[in-house]
């Protein structure tokens, strides 16, 4: 890890080489605290951030009343990078003119789109959480469901048995209409008196509500449709000139990042191409930070063996990042 200190056009300015502090003064004002600690202690080794410590309070401790300090025990290393990133916004809002760099970028944590944001995932498990606390409520809730739906199917049997025997009470009161007469009894311990009627047809009885009450079974006289579904279908016939079918090509777009400065769209297309590639397109992007290059490369995917290919390390330069470029409706793409 370097810790050197270079001259430039400035004098007023202070130039210091250090990874860990060029990562913390690029990430101070992107990142939340936590996330920033979270990767240095990942990235960085525990003698890398002490040594970087130190040479922070000697370039820009002036800017503090805070002194270096020594930290012991297990949040040790956390204590020393949360005093850094305090100074560190000191520098900001101070406009101290001390600048760090990094000799070689391939020593800072990258941050781009496989990135997660730590903070974000600690507050989704928190829900997460909350979630499965409250399970056996959920669990409650849903038994007393159940026991509504099996009343509720109850309550249903009952009505369609009530339906049931009012239906069997109507037809019986149609079949004494129909018979052909009716008898009428007295009261009893009395002397009965029989009359005898000759009953009406049976048409005259529903001449009045034929039309206002429809017959139960006239549904079964209508007819039904059976409704085919169609699909759709490819043509297959080579002998039609008069038409013929749009040519579609199978695209694959890739993010090509942490290129050297100097590399060129033509260079990098040339270079996929003696792979056995076939390039469509090389477009540069816009990098976060101006140490290295990033391009958008569109392949024919026609090749089957494009997918393999793109994916083999052993074709890429060491130290360059390879990955699938995606592009939303949103106008999301992948970050530089």
């Amino acid at each position: 890890m370097a810790d050197t200190e270079a001259t430039n056009a400035n004098p007023s300015l202070t130039i210091v080489v250090n990874e860990v502090l060029y990562f913390l003064q690029n990430a101070v004002n992107i990142l939340h605290k936590n996330d920033i600690i979270g990767i240095s202690e990942e990235y960085f080794i525990k003698e890398d951030i002490e040594s970087a410590k130190v040479l922070l309070w000697k370039s820009a401790g002036h800017l503090t009343e805070k002194s270096c300090g020594k930290r012991t025990g297990i949040s040790a290393i956390r204590s020393h990078l949360g005093d850094m990133l305090e100074l560190m916004k000191c520098i900001d809002v101070k406009k101290g003119n001390v600048k760090f760099a990094s000799i070689d970028v391939t020593k800072v944590p990258p941050i781009n789109a496989d990135y997660r944001d730590i903070g974000l995932v600690r507050n989704e498990m928190k829900v997460l959480s909350e979630r499965v606390d409250s399970l056996p409520a959920v669990e409650k809730e849903l038994s007393e469901l159940k026991v509504q739906m099996l009343e509720f199917k109850s309550m249903l049997t009952n009505i369609n048995v009530s339906h049931e025997n009012s239906k069997n009470s109507v037809n019986a009161v149609e079949n004494v209409a129909s018979s052909s007469s009716v008898v009428k009894v007295g009261p009893p311990n009395k002397k009965l008196n029989v009359h005898v009627h000759q009953a009406k047809p049976t048409n005259n009885l529903h001449a009045k509500n034929k039309d206002v009450v429809p017959s139960d079974n006239a549904h079964l006289n209508e007819k039904w449709t059976t409704v085919v579904k169609r699909k759709a279908i490819v043509g297959k016939n080579d002998t039609n000139k008069s038409l013929k079918a749009a040519v579609t090509v199978k695209k694959l777009d890739l993010h090509v990042t942490r290129l050297d400065i100097q590399t060129t769209a033509q260079e990098l297309t040339d270079s996929i191409t003696s792979n056995g590639l076939t390039v469509i397109a090389c477009e540069e992007l816009k990098a976060r930070y101006n140490t290295y290059k990033s391009f958008r490369v569109t392949l024919d995917g026609s090749n089957a063996n494009a997918c393999q290919l793109m994916y083999d390390e052993n074709i890429w330069p060491s130290g360059v990042m390879v990955r699938r470029f995606f592009t939303n409706k949103n106008g999301y793409r992948n970050k530089q």
